[in-house]
C-alpha cells in the first residue's frame, strides 16, 4: 500500500527493485546507498505541500552513507520543505544517526527493531 501511494520509491539495489511488483516500476530507482556513492536524489522542489516521507529499513552500521540523509535532510528543512525521516533497524551506529537527526532538527520516528512483517508493512 505505501509503495503505491509514494510518488518515488528509492532502494539501495537491484534486488529490491525486482523485488517490487512490476506494477510499480515505474517510481522505483536504485541508488547505491554506500559510502562515497555518487548520490543523486530526486527533485523535491514541486512537492512543498506534501510532507516528504523517508524511510530507512535496515542494519544501521557502518556501511551506508547516512550523512548524505543528514545532508538531504538538512537542505529540505532549511528550505522548509515538512520531511519526516522513518526509521525501522538497529546497529553500531544508531545512536550517531538519531543525535544528528535532533541536532539539525530533522523531524523523525525510530520504531526500532521490527521483525514480524505484518508490523513492517505498518
Amino acid at each position: 500500500m505505501a509503495i503505491k501511494n509514494a510518488d518515488e520509491v528509492i532502494v539501495e539495489c537491484n534486488y529490491y527493485k525486482n523485488f517490487i511488483a512490476s506494477s510499480f516500476h515505474d517510481k522505483v530507482q536504485t541508488i547505491y546507498i554506500a559510502k562515497q556513492s555518487n548520490l543523486q536524489i530526486v527533485k523535491f522542489e514541486t512537492v512543498r505541500e506534501h510532507e516528504i516521507s523517508i524511510l530507512y529499513l535496515g542494519s544501521i552500521g557502518h556501511i551506508y552513507d547516512f550523512e548524505t540523509l543528514i545532508s538531504l535532510g538538512r537542505g529540505l528543512v532549511k528550505r522548509n520543505i515538512p520531511i519526516k525521516i522513518h526509521i525501522i533497524g538497529d546497529g553500531e551506529k544508531r545512536n550517531w544517526l538519531i543525535e544528528n537527526l535532533e541536532v539539525e532538527s530533522i523531524p523523525y520516528i525510530y520504531y526500532g527493531k521490527i521483525f514480524e512483517e505484518s508490523n513492517k508493512k505498518k
